[in-house]
């Protein structure tokens, strides 16, 4: 390790309190608490300092910034009912199919309805002949 680095550290460890991201409160900080007589010195350690200061700064941030998603997916997934999310398609009682695609099974198609249009023959064509898909009646799983 450098001088610096020895010299920066060593201050960081005996005064962190006083050391901040500005650079010039730092070297002003390394005035009040050391004697450094060459000018050159005295600015690489408040430099380095500064840079130290800033990148645990920078990554406590990014941490909060973890913790904020991941308290954030965990709220989306405690409002999600566990009953919507296992429940079986429902199946009608006069004898027409009704399939709903589910976002756990894979299928790029989640959220599409297919109905089957035997009893209604005045609906709009249907695709193949016997089923019309209807994008209006689905929820989101």
């Amino acid at each position: 390790m450098d001088r610096v680095r020895r010299l920066s550290l060593d201050m960081l460890a005996k005064h962190r309190s006083e050391f901040g991201e500005d650079f010039a409160y730092n070297k002003q900080a390394l005035d009040d608490l050391s004697i450094i007589r060459s000018k050159g010195l005295k600015n690489e350690i408040a430099g380095y300092i500064t840079k130290v200061v800033k990148n645990e700064m920078r990554e406590i941030k990014a941490q909060e910034a973890q913790e904020r998603a991941r308290s954030g997916e965990d709220k989306e997934n405690a409002q999600r009912p566990d009953a919507a999310a296992n429940a079986e398609p429902p199946s009608n009682t006069d004898g027409s199919a009704t399939i709903a695609a589910s976002a756990e099974s894979g299928s790029s198609d989640a959220g599409i309805v297919i109905h089957d249009t035997d009893e209604d023959e005045d609906a709009a064509a249907p695709v193949n002949g016997d089923t019309a898909i209807d994008d209006t009646a689905t929820t989101a799983i």
